[in-house]
């Protein structure tokens, strides 16, 4: 939806594409804040939860449960695949005797992929070959094979869930900043991370490394600095890169003209606000000089890409060429504007990118 906008200050004539782009980025946000809380909330949930029930599968044996030695009667393998890898699974059946010298008979599950009983027997099973477990006092019926690390891998991930649900509630927290603040919040993060993985293969250089083999050690973190540069690069580009663009933002699109962060234009301006990497971003079409202003949203060309803060170009230099994901045969997701410094995307359902498209394309 387009709305000419008289600029009383400047005598212009604006259009803002789309004339609701304020209650758009609103409902952008309460839903990417609603989704995170659901995420957090069941992972958290879910993660508590389970920790929960394995704690109680443990404590039940350990406050009313007793030891007794038994047979191995018959068993059954189940073996899974994954990636090649056989995963297999025996179905144990056993009978023991109790304080009170009552047969009882169970069955466990042993991943012998991933634990094994304390005596081993589980791995290889053999007929009437004694095996431990253990037993409820009260209800004989519940046993089990005695396993050590019977849940650690489900106590393992667990533990990410609720990590996860920390993560989540943490992005959760910082969106709620405004723009600026956001956008240092996660620059800092992120070269945070980069420093945090330098210091982590310097710490282990020094404490790991002898001294009289000092030299293999240094040799060896300048290896593995080179296999994490592209990560320990990506962050603190990354980082730095939020953090210079966080100093420019703005509420009114009309700023942008009021303010001269652009260079003059004409007295027919259309602005698409839009959003780049979390930051404002806008692009600016000035009619009357036959202009386009790409703020804080055009990808300089190079070896290294760039983002640069305000880049201008005449609309007749500028080329369009629509792009698809292969979603749907002849579907275009996205428009590429190219320009001889850099280049745009639009994507197809941003608010006003339709609109925008179809002015240049008849401009230019």
């Amino acid at each position: 939806m387009n709305s000419d906008v008289p600029d009383l200050a400047e005598n212009r004539s604006i259009t803002i594409i789309p004339e609701n782009h304020e209650q758009i980025d609103s409902q952008k946000r309460k839903v990417r804040a609603r989704t995170f809380f659901i995420y957090a909330a069941v992972l958290l949930l879910g993660g508590i939860g389970y920790k929960a029930w394995l704690f109680y599968q443990d404590w039940q044996f350990k406050a009313g449960g007793a030891h007794a030695i038994g047979t191995i009667e018959s068993w059954e393998t189940h073996t899974t695949y994954s990636k090649r890898k056989a995963l297999p699974t025996h179905t144990i059946k056993y009978q023991f005797k109790t304080e009170s010298d009552q047969t009882v008979s169970g069955e466990d599950y042993v991943k012998i992929w991933r634990h094994k009983p304390e005596s081993k027997s589980g791995l290889e099973p053999k007929k009437k070959e004694d095996i431990r477990i253990e037993y409820l006092k009260a209800d004989p019926q519940l046993s089990r094979i005695i396993i050590p690390n019977r849940f650690d891998e489900e106590s393992f991930w667990s533990t990410c869930a609720i990590l996860t649900a920390g993560f989540l509630s943490a992005i959760l927290w910082i969106n709620s900043f405004s723009t600026k603040l956001r956008l240092q919040s996660y620059g800092f993060l992120l070269m945070l991370v980069g420093c945090s993985i330098v210091a982590g293969l310097i710490y282990i250089l020094i404490a790991e490394a002898p001294i009289h083999r000092l030299g293999e050690g240094v040799l060896a973190l300048l290896v593995m600095l080179i296999f994490v540069s592209p990560f320990v690069g990506g962050a603190l580009w990354l980082g730095w890169f939020l953090f210079s663009i966080s100093h420019f933002t703005f509420t009114d699109p009309r700023e942008l003209l009021r303010d001269q962060v652009i260079p003059p234009c004409g007295d027919q301006v259309t602005i698409m606000p839009r959003k780049y990497l979390g930051a404002d971003a806008a692009l600016i079409l000035d009619h009357q000089n036959g202009l386009i202003h790409f703020l804080n949203c055009h990808v300089a060309k190079g070896f290294i890409p760039r983002t640069m803060r305000i880049y201008t170009c005449k609309i007749d230099d500028l080329h369009i060429d629509g792009k698809n994901r292969m979603i749907k045969p002849g579907q275009i997701t996205h428009a590429i504007l190219s320009t001889p410094a850099g280049a745009t995307r639009l994507e197809m359902q941003e608010p006003g990118a339709i609109e925008i498209l179809g002015i240049l394309r008849n401009q230019g």
